[in-house]
């Protein structure tokens, strides 16, 4: 995994800050993979050519973020901001002829007011959008053969899960101890789940899907 990243900050004046960045992550995964079935005749364990490979995954991000603070007041603090990240996917194996790749691009918005209630104290009120990215195994198309009857595999056609996120929180004294306090809610779009089906012949097959 290689990141690369730079951060940027100017204050307008005392009352305002721009915060912009670019990161970069570069992340290249070989996984070599062999399943062995045993022979009683021979009395020895047999590679199984059809189910022995190796996979080769890349996911690329490259992300862009902009965050403006401004200082309403003596009292109030408006942080507003955006982040913009592209994905980028591809994988292969070295004999199972199944390449495929596949991107998206999104954009975070986030959004947090706080307000001094006392000399220590806060109340902070935030809006924010994240994502959860599948994983390896989610993608990953190789059938897994538990038994004749039960097989398994990923999806590389996943998106990924996109999380709304709005959080109300204090923060106060009491006889010299800080004491934090937060209620939130969230939504989560295009989650993430294992299916499991039954095929034609009985078989059944498990993936994933949005």
């Amino acid at each position: 995994e290689f990141t690369l990243q730079t951060d940027y900050i100017h204050p307008f004046s005392s009352q305002v800050k721009l915060e912009t960045g670019l990161k970069g992550t570069l992340r290249q995964i070989k996984s070599d993979f062999t399943f062995n079935t045993f022979d009683p005749d021979l009395n020895v364990w047999v590679e199984d050519p059809d189910q022995t490979d190796i996979f080769y995954y890349d996911q690329n991000v490259y992300a862009a973020y902009a965050s403006t603070t401004i200082q309403l007041g003596e009292k109030i603090t408006l942080i507003t901001g955006v982040r913009t990240e592209m994905t980028d996917l591809k994988g292969k194996f070295e004999e199972f002829n199944n390449p495929f790749s596949n991107d998206y691009l999104n954009v975070l918005p986030n959004l947090t007011i706080a307000k001094k209630t006392g000399e220590f104290n806060q109340l902070k009120i935030s809006y924010q959008q994240r994502i959860q990215r599948p994983n390896q195994r989610h993608i990953n198309p190789f059938i897994e053969y538990n038994d004749n009857r039960d097989i398994s595999y990923g999806n590389p056609a996943l998106t990924p899960e996109l999380v709304h996120q709005v959080e109300l929180g204090s923060t106060f004294f009491i006889n010299g101890n800080m004491i934090t306090a937060s209620l939130f809610g969230r939504k989560t779009e295009d989650l993430i789940e294992n299916l499991l089906t039954i095929n034609e012949e009985g078989i059944s097959e498990s993936t994933y899907y949005n």
